[in-house]
């Protein structure tokens, strides 16, 4: 029989469900990423059968994935509405949009209200001269790469 759910499908419930596997187990040396799936496994799976059946799947009580929830929830009745979904969802966009516009007042380094392919790369290339000498370095390079997790740079090793 399927369960029915009273959360809508969003980015909050992809984001909760995605959490709630981390958030149990420990993360694992040298990842940076949280726990591998070995961890959530063991953490979770009560009977031992190596998988995590609906009666032994726990979302988080602590971590982002609780804060996020309880952010959504703002009349503290443990549920979370159509309406608090869509109210945070509306802010969370807002803080987007404000990133957004300050990306782009960043790169029109002229105040035309235009940005050139000029203008692109001079940002490009200040954000990665992390010294601001001038230069790009082999350690400047990679120091971006890692404060980057899970994007692939155009260049391969």
């Amino acid at each position: 029989m399927k369960r029915q759910f009273s959360l809508p499908v969003s980015a909050l419930g992809a984001l909760l469900v995605a959490t709630a596997l981390a958030a149990p187990a420990t993360a694992q040396p040298g990842q940076g990423r949280g726990p591998g799936p070995a961890a959530m496994i063991e953490v979770m799976d009560a009977d031992g059968d190596g998988r995590i059946g609906p009666a032994e799947f726990e979302p988080p009580r602590r971590g982002r994935g609780a804060e996020l929830r309880a952010e959504a929830d703002s009349d503290g009745d443990g549920r979370i509405s159509r309406a608090e979904h869509d109210a945070m969802q509306a802010e969370r966009s807002g803080r987007m949009a404000e990133r957004a516009d300050a990306m782009f007042e960043a790169m029109d380094a002229d105040g035309d209200g235009y940005v050139t392919d000029e203008e692109a790369r001079q940002q490009a290339f200040e954000r990665l001269d992390a010294d601001d000498d001038g230069y790009i370095t082999e350690d400047e390079l990679a120091t971006m790469r890692e404060r980057r997790p899970g994007k692939n740079p155009r260049w391969s090793e």
